[in-house]
C-alpha cells in the first residue's frame, strides 16, 4: 500500500509538473525556431526585409512580441550598419 502510494504521489506531484514545464519550455523554443524559419522563407521568396521578418514576427506570442514601429527601428539600423 505504502508503494502505491508513492508511485501515485510521485508521479502526480513530482513528475507532472515537471513534465509541463519542459513541454512549455519545448513550445517556446519551438515557435522561435518556427519564427525563424517563417522569415528566411519569406526572405528567400522575395519580400522586402521588413516583410519578411514582419512575418516571422506575426508567429510570437504577444508577451514577447514587439511592435511593428520597434521592429522598423531594428530593421533600419541593422540595414545602416551593412
Amino acid at each position: 500500500l505504502v508503494g502505491t502510494f508513492l508511485g501515485v504521489f510521485i508521479c502526480y506531484c513530482l513528475m507532472d509538473p515537471l513534465a509541463n514545464a519542459m513541454e512549455q519550455q519545448a513550445r517556446a523554443e519551438h515557435s522561435l525556431l518556427e519564427c525563424v524559419r517563417t522569415v528566411l522563407v519569406a526572405q528567400a521568396g522575395g519580400k522586402p526585409t521588413l516583410l519578411a521578418v514582419d512575418a516571422g514576427r506575426k508567429l510570437l506570442h504577444l508577451a514577447s512580441k514587439p511592435t511593428f514601429a520597434n521592429l522598423d527601428a531594428w530593421v533600419n539600423a541593422m540595414l545602416e550598419q551593412e
